[in-house]
């Protein structure tokens, strides 16, 4: 799951806005069209600059999370350092579609 999540968030990393979009689960993309996904991250992750160093803090598994259809969850918590921002905490929340699993949630503090 780390590898996923790692790789979602290089697609945010490198300004891919529609990338992530597109990799990320059905239910998420039906609730945010592609350029409002756009527009809320470049308004949340610009002023942040170039991630320098981002750790892996761990992952809870779930089957239920507040407001979400029941199913497989991973959440997964990174310390991140970004340019304009030491020790951001970056939360990824991952659901199996099928055999993959796809980003449901993202959350930056």
């Amino acid at each position: 799951m780390e590898g996923t999540a790692r790789n979602w968030l290089k697609l945010l990393d490198d300004g891919q806005w529609d990338a992530s979009w597109k990799a990320a689960a059905t239910d998420f993309r039906s609730q945010i069209t592609a350029p409002q996904w756009q527009a809320m991250s470049q308004t949340v992750r610009a002023p942040l600059g170039t991630s320098t160093s981002r750790r892996f803090l761990g992952a809870v598994h779930s089957t239920s999370l507040p407001g979400a259809p029941t199913g497989e969850y991973e959440v997964l918590q990174f310390r991140t350092d970004f340019a304009n921002k030491a020790g951001a905490i970056e939360t990824v929340t991952l659901v199996r579609e099928g055999t993959a699993w796809r980003m449901a949630g993202y959350f930056i503090k």
